[in-house]
């Protein structure tokens, strides 16, 4: 019998389909892109490789064409001006592809460091403050306003974020049993 198809994907291929996707998509981009038919071979390679590299030059150095060659076509066309002005804010798209993939890589890094008892304590130190940083914990002991402990709800460190609070449970009698 034949497997369903199905979206699910195993941890270990996840990055290698989303590496495909976004490939399809950049290529569906460009052939989209107004005037794109009308764009010459090299225009067009510069095109797809300009959000790769970001840099107008080393696009340029890539092709082995001159420095000056973008900056001649786009006052020459305004159309591919415009293209290229698009292409530049696929960067941003890739770049966050590129830092969810080594985002993982981190973490386990950043675990290593924390396990291992041979590390620099000023390094463990900086670990320790990262981690905080990232889930939005202020670890500063700056006192906040009026300098009184608060001993109903005591926190270790103070969250950045807005504490989630509880609903207030109240207590019923019923049947001369207390609940709640």
């Amino acid at each position: 019998m034949a497997r369903k198809p199905t979206e699910y994907a195993h941890p270990a291929l996840s990055p290698m389909t989303l590496r495909a996707e976004f490939l399809e998509g950049d290529s569906a981009m460009l052939r989209n892109m107004p005037g794109y038919d009308g764009f010459t071979d090299m225009e067009k390679q510069v095109l797809a490789l300009y959000p790769y590299y970001n840099s107008r030059s080393e696009t340029c150095k890539k092709l082995g064409i001159g420095q000056s060659w973008i900056h001649d076509h786009e006052k020459a066309s305004p159309m591919f001006k415009e293209a290229m002005t698009q292409r530049g804010t696929v960067t941003d798209v890739i770049f966050s592809h590129l830092m969810r993939d080594l985002l993982g890589k981190t973490y386990l890094r950043l675990n290593e460091m924390l396990d291992n008892p041979e590390i620099d304590p000023k390094a463990l130190i900086k670990v320790i403050e990262h981690i905080h940083k990232v889930t939005k914990i202020d670890t500063s002991m700056e006192p906040q306003g009026n300098n009184f402990i608060n001993t109903q709800n005591v926190i270790m460190f103070r969250s950045t974020e807005p504490p989630a609070v509880a609903p207030r449970v109240t207590a019923q009698v019923i049947d001369g049993v207390v609940n709640g």
